[in-house]
């Protein structure tokens, strides 16, 4: 008697789009795409993380907030700011240079699975990190070695030795640089 092997792949898209759900069929393998909209006008995410209990997944976008997707009922609430001062002018925000060293940018996103707190390379505030329970981000490095970090981008994290690997695109331009000045 032969097996049929059926996998179903979920994969989540996160864009302004409304949602829709799409089924492929590869020979005997079952694709299912999951269009997740962000809505408010909102652009982003550049990293993707779940946290140590699989709930996710969470987003940064481009109003400095990171969102967490608490279902089709619920859809995105916001689950953290790294900007300190936070103030309502960020909320919305889409993609405007001039707001984002103000509003922050977190770009680079994953949980420590052995604390459960999310580390946050942040373009405009260094790398951070909030708790399980979310709320503002606090700042962990802006500096290193005496150079400060300028466009920090992605992240990982080692539970095991709880090293925290990041990325800078760049030491001398800023995500918001005007290259027309």
């Amino acid at each position: 008697m032969a097996v049929s092997k059926h996998i179903v792949l979920t994969l989540v898209f996160m864009s302004l789009l409304s949602s829709i759900e799409l089924t492929v069929v590869l020979g005997e393998t079952n694709i299912t795409y999951t269009l997740l909209p962000l809505g408010q006008n909102q652009t982003g995410p550049e990293a993707i993380a779940f946290d140590c209990e699989g709930h996710g997944p969470y987003v940064g976008i481009s109003d400095g907030r990171i969102l967490k997707w608490q279902g089709p009922h619920i859809g995105w609430t916001t689950f953290a700011v790294t900007a300190p001062n936070r103030s309502d002018s960020c909320n919305g925000v889409v993609n405007n240079a001039s707001m984002e060293k103000d509003c922050g940018r977190p770009l680079g996103l994953r949980f420590n699975m052995g604390t459960c707190e999310l580390y946050i390379a942040d373009s405009s505030f260094g790398l951070m990190k909030v708790g399980f329970e979310g709320g503002v981000a606090s700042s962990l490095a802006t500096i290193a070695e005496g150079i400060p970090f300028v466009f920090l981008n992605g992240l990982d994290v080692d539970f095991v030795n709880q090293a925290v690997y990041f990325t800078e695109t760049s030491t001398n331009y800023h995500r918001w640089y005007d290259y027309k000045e």
